[in-house]
């Protein structure tokens, strides 16, 4: 079971940094936004981080939500060739933005539990949206666990599933072990008025309370 550490004074913008007393990290907020002031969120939903700590074992783990930059590609069937993205870009730097704040925590601690997870709007294979946390030695629970790449969606677009909606996990949260899957409601769905989202969820475990 985890709890969130006691929130920290409000603020209208709650510029989340990561604060190291000792051998002890905390949040100046929590949760607090991830560079809330950057340009690569203008007008989008800015990362929410929060840190928790296991009533058992008094461990702690930082989250950080993402929402990423929506696509906004022209059809892949269609006539431009290669599909356009003009939010890729945006994706990109999006990444590597909230992947600074992660670094913050990593350096200050290596073996930090961090989880990294949300829509990122993108598949696994567009590696250079993904690169900024992989260069940091975080890694994908869904490869984890073991999934090919052919079982890995969480949507339909443009009539082909994709994975959009990730867990990244860091070195110490994947020497602890995960478990991960997808849960198909939606993208398994007779029809689309049945489904109740776009996105499927997915759903992973991970022992970190025992260590």
């Amino acid at each position: 079971i985890l709890n969130l550490v006691p929130e920290k004074p409000d603020s209208p913008v709650p510029d989340a940094h990561v604060i190291k007393q000792g051998d002890a990290l905390s949040l100046n907020f929590n949760p607090g936004l991830v560079t809330p002031w950057s340009d690569a969120f203008r007008f989008m939903r800015r990362p929410i981080a929060a840190l928790f700590k296991s009533i058992a074992t008094g461990r702690l783990i930082f989250i950080v939500n993402v929402h990423l930059a929506p696509r906004s590609a022209t059809f892949t069937h269609a006539n431009e060739r290669p599909p356009n993205d003009q939010k890729l870009l945006r994706r990109r730097y999006q990444s590597r933005v909230t992947a600074e704040f992660v670094k913050e925590i990593l350096q200050a601690d290596p073996q930090a539990l961090v989880i990294v997870g949300g829509d990122f709007n993108d598949s696994h294979l567009t590696e250079s949206v993904f690169k900024p946390f992989t260069d940091l030695g975080m890694q994908h629970a869904a490869a984890l666990a073991g999934f090919k790449d052919t079982e890995r969606y969480t949507l339909v677009h443009n009539m082909n599933s994709a994975q959009t909606d990730h867990f990244l996990v860091s070195p110490a949260v994947a020497k602890a072990g995960i478990s991960f899957e997808f849960i198909h409601l939606n993208t398994w769905s007779k029809s689309y008025v049945g489904a109740t989202s776009d996105h499927d969820p997915i759903q992973m475990v991970t022992t970190v309370c025992k260590l």
